[in-house]
């Protein structure tokens, strides 16, 4: 039989220790809480009291961000995180990858021009010179490239010499317009010609720059339009400009169709449009009579021709009229910023019947502008800009009416239309 215990023996069993918790009844108007919450708040506690242990001072203190309902405080992504030295005690570092570096940096504008005023440019918008000539949208990929690719082309013409003249025609005349426009280091130089538009093969150049150079004799003829503005006599002078319009005649003996054995002459056959702007502050310093006797040569085809700021004195006004005796397809011409165009030529018309007295008429007619061959070789030109010239809009309609009458025409065939100052 088992031994009894006695009531003394048994009270060592029910120590407290031993007994069973007793369950906490609520009173009436308590909430209860579930496990989640009470673990929620302790979670909250035990934040509260490690970013008080944390920080030193109690203004510090203050200035921290309060936790959240999770029991957390959210990471500041706006600043960079510094690393404490070692040795010391350091905040819980953010959980995750390292804030993108565009989270923490201003945007940078590194398409924008800033080393060059604008003052000495003739043109620093992309508008198109000519109003035929389209240029890509301004949210287009193509626009952001070109501006990209023509702000900083003195370096691109050094590290892709190879790769810049296998471009299509359309690209290579967009990007003469944004380099005149945004690049950094100034207008288009002669080696960036060269570059753009290969017409020689040296002997260091790559094996396969002969077929480079070989495309890009064939394209010549597709090219229509050049922008060269603010080129002519700092960057790129008149002997360079003649050789890049006409090259003399090269022996390049890697083409199966016998091209070497060209006849030296025009180099762009189909070239219409021309830009040759010149700085307002800056004007070109060589020999216009020269300029106008390239352009008769090698640019008898253009029908648009820009050359705003180039024949700013009167002893220029013999370039200006060789020029309306050779450009016959001229149909469009832009004089802005040439005040010779007022200035008298020549001497002056005296009348038959009276000495020393000037008929108003001839006197007019004593103007360089009048002289030039409008009912002549360009009788096809149907817009002029004299643009800051020093016309007016009386004066711009007057030289209009004097035009359509040495054209001796009636209705479209002696129109003309004359652009002046608003």
């Amino acid at each position: 039989m088992p031994k009894k215990r006695s009531v003394k023996t048994q009270a060592r069993f029910y120590t407290a220790s031993h007994a069973r918790p007793r369950i906490a009844v609520p009173e009436e108007n308590e909430v209860v809480k579930d496990v989640n919450t009470q673990l929620q708040e302790l979670r909250m506690e035990e934040g509260r009291e490690r970013l008080q242990s944390s920080k030193s001072s109690t203004s510090a203190i203050n200035d921290l961000p309060h936790a959240n309902a999770l029991g957390f405080i959210p990471a500041d992504y706006t600043e960079p995180v510094v690393d404490c030295p070692i040795g010391r005690a350091s905040t819980r570092r953010v959980p995750g990858p390292a804030a993108p570096r565009s989270w923490l940096e201003r945007p940078r504008h590194n398409l924008r021009r800033l080393s060059i005023p604008e003052v000495i440019r003739s043109r620093t918008d992309l508008d198109p010179p000519f109003p035929d000539i389209e240029m890509p949208s301004r949210r287009s990929l193509l626009h952001l490239s070109l501006l990209s690719l023509a702000t900083h082309f003195y370096a691109h013409q050094e590290a892709n010499q190879y790769i810049l003249p296998q471009l299509g025609v359309h690209l290579k005349e967009w990007l003469l317009t944004y380099i005149a426009a945004k690049n950094i280091g100034g207008a288009i130089t002669k080696e960036g010609l060269d570059v753009l538009f290969p017409y020689k093969y040296n002997e260091d150049d790559p094996e396969e720059m002969k077929e480079i150079v070989a495309l890009s004799r064939k394209d010549d003829v597709h090219v229509r339009f050049l922008d060269l503005s603010d080129s002519l006599g700092s960057d790129l002078l008149l002997s360079q400009f003649r050789t890049f319009l006409s090259p003399p005649a090269y022996s390049m003996n890697i083409l199966p169709n016998k091209l070497s054995d060209n006849i030296p002459g025009p180099r762009f056959h189909n070239l219409t449009h021309l830009t040759l702007d010149a700085s307002p502050v800056h004007p070109p310093k060589f020999n216009t009579v020269r300029l106008a006797e390239i352009l008769s040569e090698n640019c008898t085809r253009l029908t648009h021709l820009s050359i705003a700021g180039v024949f700013t004195s009167a002893a220029s006004g013999a370039a200006l009229i060789l020029l309306s005796k050779n450009l016959v397809c001229l149909e469009y011409i832009d004089l802005s910023r040439t005040p010779a165009l007022r200035e008298r030529y020549g001497m002056p018309v005296m009348s038959s019947w009276s000495v020393g007295y000037v008929d108003l008429d001839h006197e007019r007619e004593g103007r360089l502008v009048d002289r030039l061959n409008w009912g002549g070789a360009w009788r096809l030109v149907r817009t002029l800009v004299v643009r800051k010239s020093g016309f007016t809009s009386d004066s711009g309609h007057a030289l209009q009416d004097h035009i359509i009458k040495l054209r001796h025409g009636k209705g479209w065939k002696g129109w003309i239309q004359v652009v002046t100052d608003k």
